[in-house]
């Protein structure tokens, strides 16, 4: 599993066990917890692609446990992440592929180049995926 997995599993989990509590959670502010316990650089932490790819699930209420919300400004990368999971969801085959080889299926869908530089949103939608995190 990526850094940037452990993190958004680490959020799920949390709303998971706390928010049959009654506990208000906010996926963002969880993100920047989680990714303080599981990142150890702090440009890597802060790097928005992969929080902004699991946050545009969050925001759709594709992701197991978070409610709907408005949680990212961000389109591209909730657009990405959204493309790879409607892909996973039409051929699970997907699924047990390389970040880069779904980055390039999730390009060929949306008619983007596929030249354009992965930044970890694959690995996010992946690691969910894999543990049975996407609704």
């Amino acid at each position: 599993m990526s850094q940037y997995g452990n993190v958004a599993i680490g959020v799920v989990k949390k709303f998971l066990t706390t928010s049959s509590k009654g506990n208000q959670l906010n996926p963002v502010i969880e993100w920047i917890n989680e990714a303080k316990l599981h990142i150890t650089s702090q440009s890597s932490r802060e790097k928005t692609c992969p929080k902004n790819a699991f946050l545009g699930l969050c925001e759709n209420g594709l992701v197991k446990g978070i409610s709907p919300g408005k949680y990212v400004k961000s389109k591209e990368n909730k657009k990405y992440a959204i493309e790879a999971v409607n892909i996973l969801k039409n051929n699970p085959y997907y699924s047990t592929v390389s970040p880069q080889k779904l980055w390039e299926e999730v390009m060929n869908s949306l008619k983007l180049p596929i030249t354009k530089t992965h930044n970890q949103q694959m690995n996010i939608v992946l690691d969910l995926w894999k543990s049975n995190y996407i609704t």
